[in-house]
């Protein structure tokens, strides 16, 4: 009876710490890199629907990306409009709570990048999503970054890493990819992305930049076109010449 109760307790115990898995495949709709003169801003969009989630938190685990550890970092819950492949870029969303962590922990969901990795755990409450669940079964958990930008090479292109999302077995498939200036001082020249991971496909990717640039890779693909493997991050250069 003793070893029937400490089995049943272990299995509890385990249970317990299990992560919740997200309710519904999901889709990183938007991977979007802001550039100033002397930083710049990740924004990263994962969708995902209802599902068959009916109650509780989800507590997601989100990798920092390169080129080091963010100045600051946000989170926050977005509803998706019906018919709406993400959520609009202008739309603010509800503030989500987030910690920082050295590694995933076992209750904590994957969501972006490896669970070995230095990072933050965003908390999306149940009466947050079920705010975001409302509008059309579909919300957006937006996250952003503000790093120092990076250094330029020899050619005074610079590049940041961006982490990508998986699930068990099955990464997510990433959408667009999107380059902008904020800086009205600062001039985007060029521009190429590609898939980088130890086997990653080294194509090269379609990306969106504002404003739009004259030229960029030849024969981008689209990132829906490419397959992606778990361990596969995005890799975006950039060149960009003050104005003024």
């Amino acid at each position: 009876m003793i070893a029937i109760a400490l089995l049943a307790a272990a299995a509890i115990a385990k249970a317990a710490a299990a992560p919740t898995p997200l309710p519904s495949l999901a889709v990183i709709t938007r991977a979007r890199v802001e550039v100033m003169r002397d930083a710049l801003v990740v924004i990263e969009d994962v969708t995902f629907a209802r599902g068959d989630w009916s109650s509780g938190d989800l507590d997601l685990f989100v990798a920092f990306g390169a080129p080091g550890v963010p100045q600051a970092f946000d989170a926050h819950l977005v509803a998706t409009p019906p018919d709406s492949f993400g959520a609009p870029l202008d739309q603010a969303g509800e503030a989500l709570p987030t910690e920082r962590a050295t590694h995933k922990p076992d209750r904590v969901t994957p969501f972006i990048g490896s669970p070995h990795m230095a990072g933050e755990i965003v908390h999306c409450k149940e009466v947050a999503l079920r705010r975001g669940f409302s509008a059309s079964g579909v919300v957006t958990v937006r996250v952003r970054s503000l790093l120092t930008a990076p250094p330029a090479d020899a050619t005074g292109a610079r590049e940041v890493v961006v982490r990508l999302g998986t699930m068990p077995g099955n990464p997510l498939a990433l959408a667009s990819i999107e380059l902008a200036s904020k800086d009205p001082r600062l001039l985007l020249q060029a521009a190429d992305a590609q898939l980088c991971g130890p086997e990653a496909d080294a194509f090269p990717l379609a990306v969106t930049s504002t404003p739009v640039l004259a030229r960029g890779a030849p024969f981008p693909v689209t990132p829906l076109g490419v397959v992606r493997r778990s361990t596969d991050d995005l890799c975006l250069r950039w060149r960009a010449a003050p104005t003024r």
